[in-house]
């Protein structure tokens, strides 16, 4: 057991760390392969303690040696999810912290969230080089970088943010994994690639399906345990977030600071797809369909700490040195001088996929109060149940939308169900569209992805009606309403007569 680059990844059952005779034993595995370290305080060699187990005991004794050689205990669990740091905040300065929590009305917050965003989004460019055809996509994200530099709102920072991360995961939805050939049978083959960033199982991006979302969930989880230490190392509270909102058990301002260095590791990842070859023991897939690390892939990836950290502390440093001078000059003003936003200024098409509404008057009628379902984002709407940002994401999820809507349906069904003759006719129309489905696809071989409709058609169609749409495609009303307001994307053989109806209105509004 010898640590790599400072690092040592423990996991297993039953892990042991303790002192013994003033040496550090550690213990882990499972079953006979069980490995045992001894570390002195003398040449350590040792700075991360990574452990990816949920069973085993840390002794007192233990905590005390580790911070007495300036080493950090981090604790994550099978999901990549971060349990546990044993990092302190070593420089206490009530007036840093007062500082930090005044951001929000001093303008700091703003001037922080648009450097750390922009950098972020410069980054996705920069990674998705190595991603091949993504080259619109890198340049939508590269022309994107003046609205958030010119953003004059949180919200508008959160809203391009959105847009770039909508466009940005698309584009890795074809990266592959290499498998040796004898393994390829063994695994699913949805593991071959990296899918969808949002896991069906969850609507976020926890407790991946895949082999490349678990790796960069766990990736994610190590640099956010680090940016956690770098926050603390700076002297600021990691739960004062200035873009991330407020909530409770989440280190939002250790979150805002790891948002640069994301591209980094999505670098990283990628270049792991690229180079690596992986074998079907690497990964495992529970009962409930997540795709976890197993040893030695995930110790591998944990001895990535020290790169992230070396990224990190620089961020925090300047984070903490921005609030400390706005601290000193005392410069508090108020939110109203943010709340105007650059409205004609318009997003690159392939990432302006939400239909755009003018706010409502104060007078319009009783929608104070309303929140997203999905984010719980205030949002000033007639109707509607999501705001902005997470419409943009509906159309990725319409095939998880389609199958909870049927299980509840299932649920419940009282019994009766429809009449004979009803599923008769039911029953006639699924086959005479299954039909023309299968006629359309073999005429035209090539099917289009789903992000084509998502990022090309649907942000045209703002203007259309329901009956319209229905006219030119023969849908039912109901689905078509549904097409407009983003929770389903219609069969390729659609999009054509959908394209074409909504350039007839947009040259019908325009000759008005």
């Amino acid at each position: 057991m010898r640590p790599r680059r400072g690092v040592l990844a423990l996991s297993g059952y039953g892990l042991r760390i303790a002192v013994e005779r003033g040496h550090l034993t550690i213990t882990d595995g499972a079953g006979r392969f069980r490995r045992h370290g001894r570390f002195s305080r003398v040449a350590p060699q040792l700075k991360r303690l990574i452990i990816h187990a949920t069973s085993g005991t840390v002794s007192l004794d233990a905590l005390s040696w580790l911070e007495a050689i300036g080493a950090h205990v981090v604790q994550l669990d099978h999901d990549g999810h971060l349990v546990a740091v044993t990092a302190t905040c070593r420089l206490d300065d009530a007036r840093l912290r007062r500082a930090q929590a005044l951001a929000l009305t001093s303008g700091v917050a703003l001037e922080l969230s648009r450097e750390l965003i922009a950098a972020k989004i410069a980054g996705q460019a920069d990674a998705l080089d190595a991603i091949p055809n993504s080259a619109p996509i890198a340049k939508a994200l590269r022309d994107a970088l003046p609205h958030v530099q010119q953003a004059r709102t949180l919200d508008r920072v959160r809203y391009v943010e959105a847009r770039a991360a909508y466009a940005y995961w698309h584009a890795w939805e074809s990266v592959e994994l290499r498998f040796p050939s004898k393994h390829v049978g063994r695994i699913p083959k949805h593991w071959r690639t990296f899918g969808e960033r949002r896991s069906p199982l969850t609507d976020s991006a926890r407790k991946g399906v895949t082999p490349l979302n678990a790796i960069l969930n766990y990736c994610y989880g190590i640099a956010g345990a680090e940016a956690r230490i770098a926050v603390l190392a700076a002297g600021c509270d990691p739960g004062l977030g200035i873009l991330h909102a407020d909530r409770a058990g989440r280190d939002s301002l250790a979150y805002d600071v790891l948002e640069p260095v994301r591209p980094y590791v999505d670098a990283f990842v990628l270049r792991l797809a690229r180079e690596h070859t992986f074998s079907s023991d690497d990964f495992f897939e529970t009962n409930q369909g997540v795709c976890r690390l197993m040893p030695p892939i995930a110790h591998r990836l944990s001895e990535t700490a020290s790169q992230w950290a070396k990224l990190l502390h620089p961020i925090a440093s300047r984070v903490a040195r921005r609030f400390e001078r706005a601290g000193a000059a005392g410069n508090v003003s108020s939110d109203s001088a943010h709340e105007a936003e650059v409205r004609h200024v318009r997003l690159p098409p392939i990432l302006s996929s939400v239909r755009q509404k003018p706010p409502l008057s104060k007078t319009s009628g009783s929608t104070r109060g309303r929140r997203c379902r999905r984010c719980g984002a205030a949002f000033q709407k007639k109707t509607g149940v999501y705001c902005a940002a997470c419409i943009a994401t509906l159309p990725a999820m319409a095939s998880a939308y389609a199958r909870t809507a049927l299980r509840r349906r299932q649920r419940e069904d009282s019994g009766a169900g429809p009449s004979e003759e009803t599923r008769a006719l039911m029953g006639d129309a699924r086959s005479q569209r299954a039909a023309a489905i299968r006629e359309w696809e073999a005429k035209h071989p090539a099917i289009p992805a789903a992000h084509v409709f998502a990022t090309e058609i649907f942000p045209t169609l703002a203007n259309l009606r329901a009956p319209d749409v229905r006219a030119a495609t023969g849908l039912c009303r109901s689905y078509c309403g549904r097409i407009l307001r983003g929770q389903y994307i219609p069969h390729p053989m659609h999009w054509d007569a959908i394209r074409a109806l909504s350039r007839d209105g947009s040259r019908s509004i325009a000759k008005k």
